[in-house]
């Protein structure tokens, strides 16, 4: 009997391990779109639009990604979040690649940076509510 229990004790501990080892992996995956996120704008505003381009690509895939890793443990605000800042860099790569390396007129250049902050505002709140749920623990 006593046996039973500690080997019942033993699987709720390593099951909230396994959890919380999931709020970490989704929050540092969270966290690395909003970086990359950042280092478009960074790259919009050194006029680096070939950079910019590549990493705004490289968010789309990693924002993909985590959603269809993380779809069970996002709400429905977060996965909505995420969609649109993916859909917000899918917009920046378009205008970009209609440029085919030339320079981005003076409005279409305010609106790739726009539509930039918008994609970061709508990470860092995600960021914010990832970190929250990582901290204490629970869903």
């Amino acid at each position: 009997m006593w046996l039973l229990v500690v080997a019942e004790g033993a699987k709720r501990a390593a099951e909230r391990a396994e959890g919380a080892i999931r709020k970490q992996n989704l929050r540092e995956d969270v966290e690395s779109v909003r970086e990359k996120i950042h280092e478009v704008g960074i790259f919009l505003g050194a006029g680096d639009l070939a950079l910019a381009g590549l990493r705004a690509r490289e968010v789309m895939g990693i924002g993909t990604a985590a959603l269809g890793r993380w779809r069970d443990d996002l709400s429905v605000e977060d996965r909505e979040d995420l969609l649109a800042a993916v859909s917000l860099l899918r917009s920046v790569v378009e205008v970009l690649s209609e440029a085919g390396g030339q320079p981005v007129a003076t409005v279409r250049a305010k609106r790739l940076s726009e539509a930039q902050l918008r994609a970061e505002e709508r990470v860092s709140g995600l960021v914010g509510r990832v970190r929250r749920l990582a901290d204490r623990g629970g869903k």
